[in-house]
């Protein structure tokens, strides 16, 4: 089956003699019939071809690592958007790759609204940081590429935006970087701090029917913007985070693909 996905994805419909996906399903076919009666050296040579030749070129990256391109990233982000900035790597937060509203000192946590937060692997822009802002989230934290941030920086983000008096709402992925690491940071928040945190799993993914644990996927962004306009209404935490949760519950989505992925630093 992955030899024959090689071959139909490697050519194009009208170079192997079809003008549609059903023609082109029994070209495939018919070949792969022809060259398993030849024998294996054939078979090999028909459907291994394309798995000899040299890689193709997909992007132009200056960074080699997922870490350097995450900071020229997020160092863009910022530029261009001058409502957001990053927690000063002074203190605990140093390391910490947080991005937050400009204002969140004097329009969440000086108001004691409750704060947004939300993070995981970068690599899905423009997620999160670029749903940073008024009416949606406080705060986006941000790992390496396809790797959850740290409980250290997650802390870092609660601290910084959120008040006793307002709270915050983690917004989590289902990914078991993430629960595990937000997890900490929440618990650490409320016992060292003094800051109420409520936490809502989204994991919308309807691919598999049966799965025991959906991730969680686009559907976070309508968690983001319900739970964001509830905030912004100077709702409670309670009321943030059940308005969170119904959405939540409600969302599903089904991821597509045109191929695998190409994580940078890696053939």
């Amino acid at each position: 089956m992955a030899s024959l996905s090689i071959l139909a994805r490697s050519q194009s419909l009208s170079s192997i003699g079809a003008s549609r996906p059903s023609e082109a399903s029994i070209v495939v076919a018919s070949a792969y019939a022809y060259y398993a009666s030849q024998g294996e050296e054939k078979m090999k040579m028909m459907f291994c071809a394309e798995e000899e030749k040299e890689p193709v070129v997909k992007k132009i990256l200056d960074k080699d690592s997922g870490g350097e391109l995450t900071e020229s990233l997020l160092d863009a982000v910022i530029a261009l958007n001058p409502s957001l900035t990053r927690l000063d790597d002074a203190a605990f937060a140093a390391g910490c790759r947080v991005v937050v509203r400009a204002d969140h000192a004097t329009a969440v946590k000086g108001k004691g609204k409750v704060s947004l937060i939300s993070g995981g692997g970068s690599g899905h822009e423009p997620a999160h940081a670029g749903f940073v802002g008024e009416g949606a989230l406080t705060a986006a934290v941000c790992g390496d590429v396809f790797a959850s941030p740290s409980a250290k920086a997650v802390l870092a983000a609660i601290v910084a935006t959120a008040s006793p008096a307002g709270g915050c709402l983690l917004i989590v992925k289902n990914y078991t970087g993430d629960r595990l690491n937000f997890g900490i940071a929440a618990a650490t928040a409320t016992s060292r701090y003094g800051i109420p945190v409520e936490t809502v799993y989204v994991a919308d993914d309807v691919a598999l029917s049966n799965a025991e644990s959906p991730r969680g996927l686009a559907g976070t962004l309508a968690v983001h913007k319900v739970a964001g306009a509830a905030a912004a209404a100077g709702a409670p935490l309670a009321d943030v985070a059940a308005a969170a949760r119904a959405t939540a519950s409600a969302v599903k989505t089904m991821g597509v693909a045109y191929e695998v992925c190409t994580l940078p630093g890696r053939p």
